[in-house]
C-alpha cells in the first residue's frame, strides 16, 4: 500500500479543508469548499490536483469545484 500524505488547511470561515496525497502523484480534495484555499494549499504542498472527492452536496463541500475542476 502506497504511503498518504495528509494535508489539512483551513478554509471559509468555519471549515477545513484536507487534500490526501499519494506517492504515485495522485492527489485529491476531500471536498472542495473554496477554490482560493484549495489553490494555496496544493501551492503550499507543491503537489496538483488530480481528483476531488464530493463528500456530499452543500455549498459548503463543493462551493469550489467548478473552478478547480
Amino acid at each position: 500500500m502506497p504511503e498518504l500524505k495528509i494535508h489539512p488547511f483551513l478554509c471559509r470561515k468555519d471549515n477545513i479543508g484536507v487534500l490526501v496525497h499519494s506517492q504515485d502523484g495522485t492527489t485529491a480534495s476531500i471536498d472542495a469548499p473554496d477554490a482560493e484555499a484549495v489553490t494555496t494549499a496544493l501551492q503550499t504542498t507543491g503537489w496538483n490536483l488530480t481528483h476531488i472527492l464530493t463528500t456530499h452536496h452543500h455549498g459548503d463541500h463543493t462551493a469550489g469545484n467548478l473552478e478547480l475542476k
